[in-house]
């Protein structure tokens, strides 16, 4: 699948969103099975289906103003070399890019912020 497959699924669903809506998608988490070991992670089949992106704890945000403008954000895990030594590779922001097409990327860190400032500011 290419990011215009993804990006086609976004917009037909923002045109379903009614003005000054907020839309709030996560990948999932992964579920443990014992003190060391994880259950086979899934990724949420509509951030999939939306994103494209097959990672554990991603988050999307998408926001549709007044005049129908959306924006919409990615959360990605931040690079890490000791954890990917044991878990693989994170997904970069240019990768996130390529392949969903949203190009306003961000880090997991921000997504409380974001959504805060987002719900509070009295617009959504």
């Amino acid at each position: 699948m290419n990011k215009d497959f993804y990006k086609g699924n976004r917009e037909r669903l923002y045109a379903q969103l009614q003005e000054n809506s907020l839309l709030v998608l996560f990948a999932g988490v992964e579920v443990r099975k014992t003190n060391d070991e994880f259950y086979p992670f899934y990724t949420n089949r509509n951030f999939l289906y939306l994103t494209g992106l097959d990672q554990k704890e991603l988050a999307l945000i998408a926001r549709k103003d007044g005049q129908g403008q959306v924006a919409e954000k990615v959360y990605i895990l931040p690079p890490d070399w000791m954890a990917e030594r044991w878990t693989g590779t994170r997904i970069k922001p240019n990768e996130a890019t390529d392949l969903s097409g949203i190009q306003e990327i961000g880090y997991v860190a921000d997504f409380e912020g974001d959504l805060h400032k987002l719900a509070t500011s009295g617009n959504y």
